[in-house]
Formats: C-alpha cells, sequence, structure tokens
C-alpha cells in the first residue's frame, strides 16, 4: 500500500485511520508530535501540533504496518473444535426451544405446550378446587376457554409435562454428547431426532 492507493490518513497515538478504518500498530508517534495527517492529492504529510510538511516517505511504514494488521484482521480463521461444539449447541438449543413448547392435542383440541403452560393447567386446577367448582377451563391455542373435569385437566397438564419433559431429557442428553465428541465429524453427525 502506497499513499497513492489512498483517500487519507491519520496516525495519532498509535492508531491510524486509513480512508475511515482504524487499526491499532505497534508504533508511536514521537513524543513532540501529536498527530500526522495525509489526504490525497497532497504529496506530503503533516506533522501536528506545528502543521509542518513532511516527506511522504517518512511516514510510509505507518501504511505498511496498517496494511499488515488489516491483513491479520481480514483472514479468516479457521474454526475450532469448540466452535463447532457452540454452533451446534445453538442449533440444539434452538430445536429445543420449538421442541419444549409445541401445542398438545387433546380430545381433538389443540392446547399450548411448555412446562409453563402445564403448571397453568395445575394452578387453575387448584383455584377451580378452592372455589369449589366442580370443572376447570382451559384455553386453546385458538385462545377459547374450553371446560374440562379435574382429572381431564390432570391429564391434559401430565401429557403436556412429558412432551416438555422428554424434549428437555433430549435437550440435555444432546448437550453432554456434544461436550463429549473430540472430532468435528462426530460432532456434526449429532441430530435431534
Amino acid at each position: 500500500m502506497n499513499f497513492s492507493d489512498i483517500k487519507s490518513m491519520t496516525f495519532v497515538e498509535n492508531v491510524v485511520i486509513v480512508d475511515g478504518r482504524d487499526i491499532l500498530i505497534s508504533r508511536t508517534l514521537d513524543s513532540n508530535i501529536t498527530a500526522v495527517q495525509f489526504h490525497n492529492g497532497n504529496n506530503f504529510c503533516i506533522e501536528e501540533p506545528l502543521m509542518k510538511e513532511v516527506p511522504l516517505s517518512k511516514y510510509q511504514f505507518v501504511l505498511d504496518e496498517f496494511e499488515k494488521a488489516r491483513d491479520i484482521l481480514d483472514t479468516p480463521k479457521e474454526k475450532s473444535l469448540d466452535d463447532f461444539k457452540d454452533e451446534k449447541l445453538r442449533e440444539i438449543e434452538e430445536i429445543y426451544k420449538v421442541k419444549s413448547t409445541e401445542s398438545v392435542l387433546y380430545n381433538g383440541i389443540s392446547y399450548k405446550g411448555g412446562d409453563v403452560s402445564a403448571s397453568a393447567i395445575l394452578g387453575a386446577i387448584n383455584l377451580a378446587e378452592n372455589l369449589q367448582e366442580s370443572n376447570t377451563k382451559i384455553i386453546g391455542c385458538d385462545d377459547k376457554p374450553y371446560t374440562l373435569t379435574f382429572e381431564e385437566a390432570y391429564e391434559l397438564s401430565a401429557l403436556i409435562a412429558k412432551k416438555w419433559r422428554d424434549a428437555f431429557f433430549k435437550y440435555k442428553e444432546l448437550k453432554v454428547q456434544i461436550s463429549e465428541k473430540e472430532d468435528i465429524q462426530s460432532i456434526n453427525e449429532i441430530i435431534w431426532i
């Protein structure tokens, strides 16, 4: 990279800004110079605070170090085993979030799934029993209330809780499998079935 290749350069302390991109370099300015500026069209750099014009060659090292640092930063790094594990964990977690809250069909009506839903049904049963009601109302996925006997509501809660628990255990099992794998191929072979 040369000065003819860029529009502008600012060098302050150990920060170089070339065409709007800033990168730290290992070298710093001399103590009596606060900044160095270059703008396209000039054949010199300006040292501040004295506004002294100096030859471009004096600060070519800045562009060289900037280019070297930029190339290192822009080179994609290879994924590590831990990177693959983290990716697979995120994939499994997303599937778990869906599976653990899938709706449950009971007596032809779809009800919201998940541990919160199962607990809410138990709470509705408890409330109805304390109010000495003979049944309870549970909201379906269509947002309509449905009247269930206590026995039906307990059964629905258990179905929902079991579906959530199965998904939770599967999620935990797959997390352990991922953590124990020592190669990328075996990590990629882990799937939610």
